[in-house]
């Protein structure tokens, strides 16, 4: 997987984190064109390559590359936070384990703030309100 283009962080507006980043799937997110620095793959590459893994020969990897393609960022975010476990995610570190990590272990407040806003994240998001743009 390459670096995608910067599309969906450009458009990360309030209301379409509200309505559409939080329920994307991660097949959805990372389906998107790569970043036009790397001028040697096409820019479907990532999206070749997760059909191609999607659709692989062997039943079990193309099952398992399935469930985890189907899941939602907001999946993703609660198996990290550790208040819902995917199967298709065993292995991937939690938010214990990152902030653990003894770089990180050593600034308190900034795990108490991280911790907070991992867990909080979709309040904040829903609790956010648009700007209004004037009009000239």
């Amino acid at each position: 997987m390459y670096k995608l283009k910067q599309n969906q962080s450009i458009s990360s507006r309030i209301d379409y984190n509200k309505n559409n980043f939080l329920h994307k799937t991660l097949d959805e997110i990372f389906s998107a064109d790569i970043s036009s620095k790397c001028s040697i793959h096409p820019m479907t590459h990532n999206k070749n390559l997760i059909e191609s893994l999607i659709n692989d020969e062997d039943e079990q990897k193309r099952n398992v590359f399935i469930k985890i393609f189907n899941l939602t960022f907001l999946d993703c975010l609660n198996h990290f936070r550790g208040s819902q476990k995917f199967e298709e995610l065993e292995g991937v570190n939690e938010l214990e384990d990152y902030l653990k990590d003894s770089k990180i272990e050593v600034n308190k407040e900034y795990c108490a703030l991280f911790k907070f806003f991992v867990n909080n994240f979709e309040k904040i998001i829903m609790d956010k309100k648009p700007k209004v743009k004037n009009k000239k």
